[in-house]
């Protein structure tokens, strides 16, 4: 099982395992908005979406307001394929397909870093939420903000860098 260290993802994965009966999965109808509103802020959901042939696709269905102001950008209603670069999707996809494959919370921290400086630091828990046919068709995720030093990321560029992951 994951371990968050940010206080907003592990109340994340808190609120998930509250939802969870027995060894099922949390359907995604029974997220209820008004039981997480400290979390809503940094709530994404992402709706996972099956091709008859190829791979799943992904896509932002909901960004909380504290994720749009620190990625500097909406994403709610983007494609993940049409809305990153291959190299970010090559980065950060496996955490997303081994949740929603292995019906697993999976958990990272993950740092934005352009001409090397360090620009936003951030622990991304990702939970499957099934359907009603079983399959995973959501994910809640939940995002974490570390505090940088006042010398990192003051100036924050318009546009962010790629995702590269940090340990």
């Amino acid at each position: 099982m994951v371990s968050p260290i940010h206080e907003l993802t592990q109340a994340g994965l808190e609120y998930w395992q509250s939802l969870a009966l027995g060894d099922e999965l949390p359907r995604r109808r029974q997220v209820e908005p008004w039981d997480i509103p400290m979390l809503l802020p940094y709530v994404n959901l992402v709706g996972v979406f099956r091709q008859e042939s190829g791979p799943v696709r992904l896509r932002h269905l909901l960004e909380g307001s504290e994720i749009v102001e620190r990625f500097k950008r909406s994403s709610t209603g983007k494609w993940f394929d049409e809305n990153y670069t291959a190299e970010h999707l090559q980065n950060q996809l496996p955490a997303y397909l081994e949740t929603i494959e292995k019906r697993v919370p999976t958990c990272g921290q993950i740092s934005l870093v352009k001409n090397g400086i360090e620009h936003l630091r951030y622990e991304r828990l990702i939970t499957p939420l099934r359907g009603e046919a079983d399959d995973v068709d959501v994910l809640f995720i939940v995002f974490g903000f570390f505090q940088l030093s006042k010398s990192e990321g003051d100036e924050t560029p318009e546009m962010l860098p790629l995702h590269t992951v940090w340990t």
